[in-house]
């Protein structure tokens, strides 16, 4: 399978070639994709994160906090995390907790969309339609993302990079806890397997760091193969990669 874009990564700053990770709450970026974002960050690409709640409503790891204490504590979480991956930037949406599918689309999409505008990033990841776990959050925001970057292609990019949306797949990278809720939408087939040895080290101080949800690295932990996988799965959402490989036929 493939590596997630095929030209010459550039090495300075100013000509960082950019990826934006897309996801629902804090520690989805982690477990979800870590290790493909710390090895690109350590590959000199620009890394930035859109969060778009600060998964104040969860009921794990809240202890006696109200939202709002525990909403601090996991934005700060967070941002231990994101320094651990090597992300330069972070847009955090504060959308609520829960509240995702139940917002305007077109303002939400359109929020999504100045983001990508004005970052200009040659790869796009989020949730595929699965959502991994199923959470409607997460199934929103697939939504809503994929229509962003729909609208984001079809506008004029630098040195004519032909932009690439990239959704994460189910993998063994991925711990139990967070798969296959009732009702959860079927995975889409990976198309893209990344190796993630030299990100490894980076995720796991990112997933060290969210002490508030050490149930889901314990998850991990407690399944060999999962603990030991150095891979993360994706689905090439666009441009599709039948198409590709039609043309190249």
């Amino acid at each position: 399978m493939q590596a997630l874009v095929e030209f010459p990564i550039k090495r300075s700053y100013h000509d960082a070639p950019v990826l934006v990770a897309v996801f629902a709450h804090p520690d989805d970026e982690t477990f979800s994709a870590g290790g493909v974002l710390a090895g690109h960050a350590l590959a000199g690409w620009s890394v930035k994160l859109v969060c778009a709640t600060a998964g104040e409503r969860a009921t794990n790891g809240r202890g006696a906090l109200s939202d709002h204490e525990f909403k601090t504590l996991r934005l700060h979480e967070l941002t231990m995390a994101i320094e651990a991956l090597g992300v330069d930037a972070l847009f955090l949406l504060d959308w609520g907790d829960g509240d995702i599918p139940q917002r305007n689309d077109q303002e939400s999409v359109a929020e999504l969309l100045k983001i990508m505008k004005q970052t200009a990033p040659v790869v796009v990841i989020t949730f595929g339609p699965d959502g991994i776990s199923g959470h409607p959050d997460h199934v929103a925001l697939h939504r809503l993302t994929t229509e962003a970057f729909r609208q984001y292609a079809r506008s004029a990019h630098p040195n004519d990079i032909s932009p690439q949306l990239y959704y994460v797949t189910a993998s063994a990278a991925i711990p139990l806890c967070c798969k296959d809720r009732e009702n959860t939408p079927a995975s889409l087939p990976p198309t893209v397997r990344m190796d993630i040895q030299a990100g490894w080290e980076r995720k796991r101080a990112a997933m060290e760091a969210y002490v508030s949800q050490q149930h889901i690295l314990q998850s991990l932990q407690n399944n060999p193969p999962g603990w030991q996988s150095r891979e993360e799965l994706f689905h090439r959402a666009y441009p599709p990669v039948i198409e590709e490989n039609k043309k190249n036929a």
